[in-house]
Parts: C-alpha cells; structure tokens; sequence
C-alpha cells in the first residue's frame, strides 16, 4: 500500500478485517478494537 495514512489505513484496516472474517459492518461496529486488531495481524506484512 504506497500510501496508508490516517482515514486511508483505518479504512483498508476495517476492510481487511470484514473480508477475512465475513461479518458484517453492523457486527463489526460492536466488536471490541482488540478483537478487530488480532484478528487482522496479516494486515501488516
């Protein structure tokens, strides 16, 4: 990703996440950041 900034890395963050794991926007909303955060370790290398 040649740019991931602010809004930009939190969003590719979140899609990331909702892609990996199939759940929904509304789900995601109600999970805990440390959750979010585990489950898309992978996001980072």
């Amino acid at each position: 990703m040649p740019y991931c900034g602010g809004y930009a890395c939190g969003y590719a963050l979140i899609r990331h996440f909702l892609k990996k794991t199939g759940i929904s926007i509304y789900e995601a909303t109600i999970t805990p950041t440390e959750e979010i955060m585990r489950q898309s370790e992978d996001f980072w290398k």
